[in-house]
């Protein structure tokens, strides 16, 4: 690597770094989160009324699949959500890894839960899609089959999580698998096109006009924009919880920033 190249990787990797190690502090972070929450949740909530005023009374009907093809504008979302989050539990399993830094233990703990509701969801409107579609609940295909993997590494995580509780050797395990079935991810995304398969293609490309006209497109922008600031609101309003948690127990204001406490395995 140049040694311009590794400076600039050198950097970036201390400012991440640093920015955990600030937040950190329980007491600090439980302030940020008592102030960016509110904000968030509003505004989560704003994309998600206007999302569905637009697809009850703007959006048209699917010439051939009617009314039930209204569920695009719950799956895709939910969908982009399960995929999203593991690959944000990832990266905070990489962070506890590499730096054994308990915050990241903390957001991971907390994403795991919200990506396996996200993943069921995903699950169940896609079969209620499929149903009248394709004339079945389930099909073993390709994009099925790799979502329905990603369900269980999320309940993996959290099983294993829960079973080994204070083990440090039970964190580091949850911390391997959230990173290991990372692998998951781009075999979710390219299954349509290295497989054949019922499922369609993309909805989004980056780069490209979404293959519809605006009267889908718009109201499913809105919706995907309420689904991810709430996704995003449900993990930040569960880590304040753990905080506040610990601060009724009396333990917060005693463990330092680097205390086993906030790793993945012992929290509330």
């Amino acid at each position: 690597m140049p040694k311009a190249s590794r400076s600039s990787f050198s950097n970036s990797q201390g400012k991440v770094q640093s920015y955990f190690h600030y937040f950190g502090n329980p007491t600090r972070l439980r302030k940020f989160l008592s102030f960016f929450l509110n904000y968030l949740g509003w505004a989560a909530l704003l994309f998600l009324l206007i999302g569905l005023f637009l697809v009850s009374f703007y959006a048209p009907q699917d010439w051939q699949q009617g009314a039930v093809f209204k569920l695009i504008y719950l799956h895709v979302p939910l969908a982009w959500l399960s995929c999203s989050f593991y690959l944000l539990l990832s990266f905070f399993c990489l962070l506890f890894l590499v730096w054994k830094n308990p915050l990241a233990g903390l957001l991971a703990s907390q994403t795991a839960p919200v990506g396996l509701i996200a993943s069921a969801l995903c699950l169940i409107t896609g079969a209620l899609w499929g149903r009248p579609t394709w004339g079945t609940w389930w099909v073993w295909d390709a994009r099925l089959t790799s979502v329905l993997i990603l369900f269980f590494l999320y309940l993996g995580f959290i099983a294993l999580q829960k079973s080994y509780k204070n083990n440090p050797e039970g964190m580091r395990l949850c911390a391997l698998l959230g990173l290991v079935g990372a692998v998951d991810l781009p075999i979710i995304h390219f299954s349509v096109q290295w497989w054949s398969t019922l499922h369609q293609g993309p909805t989004f490309r980056l780069g490209h006009m979404p293959p519809m006209p605006m009267q889908m497109w718009l109201p499913l922008l809105f919706t995907f924009l309420g689904f991810s600031l709430g996704g995003l609101w449900l993990i930040l309003a569960k880590t304040y919880t753990a905080l506040r948690a610990r601060q009724l127990k009396g333990l917060l204001e005693t463990e330092t920033p680097h205390s086993s406490a906030y790793t993945i395995g012992n929290i509330p």
